[in-house]
């Protein structure tokens, strides 16, 4: 075991008896490099996801080598980047084809990943969550996602218009179908205030 002490100095008093001595065990190592590096994706969007929101979803889902995840709304690619970063294959899919290949310039969502060097590039599936033909598998270790919500979810699935509950029920049969056995769901659900 590796135990820590930390005291809160100030250079005036350099004494250990300013009161404020933390002692504490090391459980893990964490590293800010990931958030830098998603701080500087090329390709960003109005809706894209924050840095450390990114890195929190991906360390729920338990991304790491070995590990297989699924963004079944990608969006730019924020979480499937965070998850890339901790070693893990991703897979991404999204209804807007357009938000994939990029709109009317060079950048896309793959050119995050190509900006860093040493990340497996993600594969893409152009649809959305209700047309996946996916059987009943288990193939993903986690499925990560920031479904849409509020009026973000004003897309069609098949002829009719989409309410938010109807994504979310579509996510869970997804992962009932095709999550790993102990496999995570990893998802942000907003919480509205009257």
């Amino acid at each position: 075991h590796i135990f820590w002490i930390i005291d809160n100095l100030s250079v005036k008093h350099q004494s250990l008896d300013s009161g404020n001595i933390i002692i504490g065990r090391e459980v893990a190592l964490g590293s800010r490099l990931h958030l830098n590096i998603l701080k500087q994706q090329p390709y960003r969007g109005p809706n894209t996801l924050n840095s450390e929101l990114s890195i929190i979803m991906a360390n729920l889902a338990l991304a790491a080598t070995g590990r297989c995840l699924f963004d079944p709304f990608v969006g730019t690619g924020a979480i499937l980047l965070a998850c890339a970063l901790f070693g893990a294959v991703t897979i991404g899919s999204d209804v807007d084809s357009r938000i994939l290949l990029g709109e009317g310039s060079s950048l896309n969502v793959k050119t995050n990943f190509d900006h860093h060097i040493n990340l497996f590039p993600p594969d893409f599936i152009n649809a959305d969550i209700t047309s996946l033909n996916i059987k009943n598998t288990e193939f993903f270790s986690s499925i990560v996602c920031d479904p849409p919500y509020g009026r973000r979810t004003a897309f069609k699935i098949g002829q009719t218009k989409t309410k938010a509950s109807q994504v979310v029920w579509a996510m869970i049969l997804l992962a009932a179908k095709t999550l790993v056995l102990g496999g995570q769901l990893v998802y942000l659900q907003p919480q509205y205030q009257d």
